[in-house]
């Protein structure tokens, strides 16, 4: 008796032709390309990042053309190879922070260093 395994693959064909497929930069974000063409042949590499202001929500910097005419950033998930968007910074609301400091001297040598104490508590204001 012999068993016949058959596996079924399924490929994305990503791209048409010698280029890998246009890539545009996500919303709020940039697109830098070298060289800087519409039209991208393996090897080529473009940087990605975020208006001022903006944060991505991704790690991605660079990404490739490969010699498969695809993106390194391109997947069966991803086939429009599009980026994480780029998300507004926002600082936090200012905080205040109230503390009490008491400072015990039990006993001051000269006039100056009862100046000196007078002085560290003109700094110490919270």
């Amino acid at each position: 008796r012999v068993l016949t395994h058959i596996a079924t693959f399924y490929i994305i064909h990503f791209s048409e032709g010698q280029y890998c497929k246009t890539i545009s930069a996500p919303k709020k974000g940039t697109l830098s390309c070298d060289p800087d063409v519409k039209k991208h042949l393996p090897g080529a590499k473009c940087t990605v990042g975020c208006k001022d202001g903006y944060q991505s929500l991704s790690s991605l910097k660079v990404t490739e053309c490969s010699k498969a005419k695809i993106w390194d950033h391109q997947s069966n998930t991803n086939p429009d190879a599009l980026f994480a968007p780029c998300v507004e910074v926002k600082e936090p609301a200012a905080l205040k922070l109230k503390n009490k400091v008491k400072l015990l001297v039990e006993y001051c040598r000269t006039d100056e260093e009862v100046r000196g104490f007078d002085n560290i508590q003109s700094l110490i204001t919270f």
